[in-house]
């Protein structure tokens, strides 16, 4: 049986008791079914109550238990893995959850899909919780410091659906059950998440490397050539060759030390012309490998570029080889090739 999540756990005496509780808070769920393509009845957020007195956004419904969205929509990076959840069914997004301190029960959190047969489900498992535990008494730590707390419980956690549509959470405590119907819409990314079209490269052959671009101004923009046609380029890597160089393993006092992904700044220069955002994706040719981003002990597999100008980034890989970048956006998708070697 799948677990749950609490945000506290009791004395190890009281078991059978706290059992009790939640098989009373398990309610049958009493959430309507609209018809596929009709309209999402959305909640409301809340306006009585002053939400920013105790840290945090603007919560949905009547509570006393609020998920703190600002609104009663959630933008889903779909498949999972865009969204951090390689591995799993389940795409996601953080949800923090608010208890009022007027109320100092025990809250019970489920939910399904209004507009199909799918449920929500929990937390960052692969395999995601059923339900959300919030105990009763006191809460998870205060969102910031300057927070008096007289009750109030708090719950960080996430939202796991498997497609976009029409949702809801069911809350249950001791003198309530309320419903609070939310829209998942797909993320803006989601549309620009393409197949992966690189040109394929024998081990040991030539690396077709992208070359600069000569017909776009970039001097007027302050920054040096890009490789590839554009409208967004890659700026920096080594000429001739077009060539990322690092080190490996990633040295004692570099941002990335630690990491199995070193890697090197890269700027990226996106023209006015690309309308809307732009996404980078990357992986090797000539073996099985991955270009990843950004500074963080395990980056993530995407840029995400948005407005015109320049974006400062690193591009981060574990090998020497061939490498390609995707770059799509809503009226292009292109590769751009290049070289990562290692410095000696």
């Amino acid at each position: 049986m799948l677990a749950v999540v609490a945000l506290a756990v009791g004395a190890g005496g009281a078991a059978a008791s706290s059992a009790d509780v939640w098989k009373k808070l398990h309610r049958p769920l009493h959430i309507a079914t609209i018809a596929p393509g009709a309209r999402c009845p959305t909640s409301r957020t809340e306006s009585r109550v002053d939400f920013k007195r105790y840290g945090v956004g603007q919560g949905i419904g009547r509570g006393p238990a609020y998920p703190t969205l600002g609104r009663a929509t959630l933008a889903v990076d779909f498949p999972p893995e865009a969204s951090g959840f390689a591995g799993s069914r389940w795409s996601g997004q953080k949800t923090f959850w608010f208890v009022s301190p007027a109320y100092r029960g025990p809250v019970l959190i489920r939910g399904r899909r209004l507009d199909g047969s799918d449920v929500v489900r929990f937390d960052h498992a692969r395999v995601p919780v059923t339900e959300l535990r919030i105990p009763a008494g006191g809460g998870g730590p205060s969102p910031t410091r300057s927070v008096k707390d007289v009750g109030q419980r708090y719950l960080p956690s996430y939202t796991r659906v498997r497609a976009p549509g029409c949702y809801a959470f069911q809350i249950d405590g001791k003198t309530f059950s309320r419903v609070i119907v939310f829209s998942v819409s797909a993320d803006a990314w989601t549309s620009l998440r393409r197949p992966l079209k690189l040109p394929k490269v024998a081990p040991g052959a030539p690396c077709p490397v992208s070359a600069l671009n000569e017909s776009f101004d970039f001097d007027k923009h302050g920054v040096g050539k890009g490789i590839g046609p554009g409208p967004a380029w890659p700026i920096g890597l080594a000429q001739p060759g077009s060539v990322l160089r690092f080190i490996y393993p990633p040295p004692p006092g570099s941002l990335m030390y630690g990491s199995e992904w070193s890697g090197n700044k890269v700027l990226w220069f996106v023209s006015a012309e690309a309308v809307g955002p732009v996404l980078v994706r990357g992986a090797r040719l000539d073996a099985p490998d991955e270009v990843r981003f950004g500074l963080e002990q395990r980056p993530p597999a995407e840029l995400h570029l948005v407005g015109a100008d320049d974006h400062p980034s690193t591009t981060r890989v574990r090998s020497a080889g061939c490498y390609a970048y995707q770059v799509d956006g809503r009226s292009f998708s292109y590769p751009i090739v290049f070289r990562a070697e290692l410095m000696s």
